[in-house]
């Protein structure tokens, strides 16, 4: 007996056919996003000889980022764009002079990171276990960036922050996966602080952390007692 794939469905003469997968929401928020980019940024990236911007139109932009006029006209105009290949992302982005994850981070991937800067600093100049800690390990020269160890220092080093240690303890495996996504090893030393803290504090906030999860419930619990005791005071009234 053959295993039947679950992305089949039978069609008519029992021929079987891929199932249309729907969007998952940060595929549709990222895509968006992408659009958005571009409509902001390509009628102001051309450059002049004086190198002061000027105008251009996504016509020209097809044919010097060497995308098709057809592509790009999807992803400038389709009210929801087409899933944009790898390669053309790069493409623009290298004509426009930005880097390629500038045009699909939404506005929350950007609080998040403005969110860790803050939290960089206020660790940095408030704790000197902190400092330390950093000095002696990731920001060391000879630190070898071992996935173990990028690991321990992560969760170590979020937990000296504003994070919180609750927060690191329940979004523990996310960190691990943010952290090692980061290319620690191909940054100067005197980063990788404030790359883990960045790595914290995107992991804690990450829909799939536990630590949310568990702050939202404990938000409504707390939420249905006030409403519960605010209807026995009114009924007490009466």
């Amino acid at each position: 007996m053959t295993a039947r794939s679950p992305d089949l469905e039978l069609q008519d003469g029992g021929k079987r056919a891929p199932k249309k997968k729907r969007s998952s929401p940060l595929f549709e928020r990222t895509v968006a996003q992408f659009q958005r980019a571009l409509r902001r940024v390509v009628p102001f990236s051309a450059a002049d000889p004086d190198g002061d911007h000027k105008s251009r139109s996504w016509q020209m932009l097809s044919h010097s980022a060497g995308v098709s006029r057809a592509a790009l006209g999807k992803y400038m105009e389709a009210d929801a764009p087409p899933n944009p290949v790898l390669e053309s992302v790069c493409r623009l982005a290298e004509e426009l002079s930005i880097p390629p994850a500038f045009l699909l981070m939404t506005a929350d991937d950007w609080t998040r990171l403005f969110t860790a800067f803050h939290t960089y600093q206020s660790s940095l100049h408030g704790r000197s276990q902190f400092h330390d800690y950093v000095d002696k390990t990731v920001a060391s020269p000879d630190y070898a960036c071992k996935p173990v160890d990028i690991i321990r220092d992560a969760q170590a080093i979020a937990g000296m922050t504003d994070v919180g240690r609750s927060a690191v303890r329940q979004a523990a495996s996310v960190i691990a996966n943010v952290s090692l996504a980061m290319p620690l090893r191909d940054l100067p030393p005197e980063a990788r602080g404030l790359a883990l803290v960045v790595a914290s504090v995107v992991a804690t906030s990450s829909p799939k952390s536990r630590f949310l999860s568990e702050q939202e419930a404990h938000l409504g619990a707390k939420q249905e007692r006030s409403a519960s005791q605010r209807t026995d005071t009114r009924g007490s009234d009466v």
